[in-house]
């Protein structure tokens, strides 16, 4: 059980693995601190833990402004003083090749994807230094930061981007105490408390998938849990792949899926 002065920050959750991650660290006895865009999500996110008794604060915040940024962990450090955990879990997936791409959607996934990480660090640093007990910062990355996806190119620099500046800000900040860790999901599908059937999308490519089957949030965030905690202590500038083993065997599912609509597999 993690004691109550234990902050954390996630960014982007109000919704997805965001919100399966904040709803984790609050069992845990946490104080969750939701920095979304949607302001309805993360009202919506904060309500439902208070509601459970949870201490839960939402920050409307666009991690891609460093206005906005700024004046968030502004207030943060205002009312908290410091904090434990940054969870870097805004992203975007787009699927567009290079040359059906405008230099403004290219960059676009740079900043949802990678200066998001770079801002949200920044001016999350001051705060954990002062705190007690574990300070870590967890960027969710992908597995397609090492499996290339012909149809996402942008993503996949992005990504890519995202572990090279884990490593660095894990070098940097080492002897400060503050550990950077990168997780890589690959497929994560329903939450488990949905009972629906999976969508056609989810059935295809789990035939892909060495588990056959996708990720759920919770899976992921009871993994962000666990690297933050004592139990991980040693453990930094990892890039961590929790996606069912496709980075074993890396091929897109794209080129895959191509090669079984020519009848090869």
């Amino acid at each position: 059980m993690q004691t109550p002065s234990y902050n954390i920050v996630v960014t982007g959750g109000g919704s997805g693995i965001g919100r399966a991650i904040v709803g984790e660290f609050a069992a845990q006895g946490a104080i969750v601190i939701i920095a979304e865009q949607d302001a309805t999500a993360g009202e919506a996110a904060a309500a439902e833990l208070q509601q459970s008794n949870y201490s839960a604060f939402f920050y409307q915040m666009d991690a891609t402004d460093e206005i906005s940024v700024k004046a968030v962990f502004a207030q943060i450090a205002a009312r908290f003083g410091s904090i434990n955990v940054l969870v870097n879990n805004v992203g975007h997936y787009v699927e567009r090749g290079l040359e059906e791409m405008d230099l403004a959607e290219w960059n676009a996934q740079l900043q949802q994807n990678l200066a998001s990480v770079f801002l949200c660090s920044k001016y999350a640093l001051p705060l954990l230094r002062p705190a007690s007990g574990q300070k870590v910062i967890v960027n969710l990355s992908s597995n397609l930061a090492s499996i290339a996806e012909p149809r996402a190119p942008a993503y996949c620099a992005a990504k890519a981007a995202v572990n090279m500046l884990t490593k660095c800000l894990a070098l940097q900040y080492a002897a400060e105490g503050i550990r950077v860790i990168a997780l890589a999901p690959g497929p994560v599908g329903r939450s488990e408390l949905d009972q629906s059937e999976p969508d056609a999308d989810e059935i295809e490519f789990s035939r892909f998938n060495p588990l056959h089957r996708f990720a759920t949030p919770e899976e992921v965030a009871r993994f962000v849990t666990f690297v933050t905690s004592p139990a991980a202590s040693y453990l930094t500038g990892a890039i961590i792949a929790l996606d069912g083993g496709e980075t074993a065997n890396p091929v897109s599912w794209s080129i895959l899926k191509k090669v079984k609509e020519l009848g090869q597999v």
